[in-house]
């Protein structure tokens, strides 16, 4: 008796700069000296850079906290001061959610994993919250006082690239073989 065997597999699609450009309004000039700076990957294909949609994302997040006037820098301060609170920082941790809301666009992540749709700088550093409810409750018991910088919504910022692409983030591969 044979059993059927199905495998999946994953291909992150690559974009071109110019592609990125549109999908999150970073420049290709920008991308290069972010590159060069070493704030994205530098990933080529041959002579040409591409773009996965984890850099798409690393990109609008590092446009969006750096437009809100945080540095992309990481200051040598001491833990808790200015220099704890930087774009990149908060950058990396809007990534891996945004990356889980595209996913989950297509339906290839389960919609009840928790990653943390809200990425929140503020006087007391960054942090990642499902809900701003939670993160108000919280500050009030830390009372932690300072202003909100800024509230970076992951799931709308991976919904807005998606809007802006051309084709899909991601390609699923399936094959049936018989064991």
């Amino acid at each position: 008796m044979t059993s059927r065997r199905q495998t999946i597999r994953y291909i992150s699609t690559e974009f071109t700069p110019a592609e990125a450009a549109r999908a999150t309004g970073v420049s290709v000039e920008l991308q290069r000296d972010w590159k060069r700076r070493g704030y994205l990957a530098s990933r080529e294909n041959g002579k040409h850079s591409r773009y996965t949609f984890e850099d798409l994302s690393r990109m609008l997040a590092l446009k969006s906290f750096s437009d809100a006037g945080i540095g992309l820098r990481v200051a040598t301060t001491p833990l808790g001061s200015d220099g704890f609170r930087n774009a990149e920082t908060a950058a990396s941790m809007a990534m891996l959610p945004m990356l889980g809301f595209a996913n989950y666009a297509i339906r290839t992540t389960d919609p009840s994993h928790r990653i943390g749709r809200y990425v929140i700088v503020d006087s007391a550093g960054v942090c990642r919250t499902d809900s701003l409810d939670d993160y108000e409750r919280e500050r009030g018991m830390l009372q932690t006082g300072g202003p909100v910088a800024i509230i970076f919504d992951c799931k709308k910022a991976a919904e807005a690239i998606l809007a802006k692409l051309d084709r899909p983030h991601l390609i699923v591969e399936t094959s049936i073989s018989d064991k």
